[in-house]
């Protein structure tokens, strides 16, 4: 079970490299970043949940940023 979860983000952050524009290309690995989030913290890895932790904060900052650029 703890695996499939892991490939799901593998997979989900993946498909983010495939995807146009930015917003897109964040919203996606967003979810990677989730899904390894949950990830590391059922093998209780420091480093993947530091690491992921710090990502998705990233990718929220950005994602507030760019749908405000674009309501303008």
């Amino acid at each position: 079970m703890i695996e499939y979860i892991g490939l799901a983000g593998t997979v989900t952050v993946l498909i983010a490299f495939t995807r146009k524009g930015e917003l897109q290309i964040r919203l996606v690995s967003l979810i990677g970043a989730i899904l390894f989030l949950i990830y590391g913290i059922l093998l209780s890895a420091t480093s993947v949940i530091l690491l992921n932790w710090i990502l998705i904060g990233v990718h929220v900052q950005r994602i507030i940023k760019l749908r405000k650029e674009k309501a303008q």
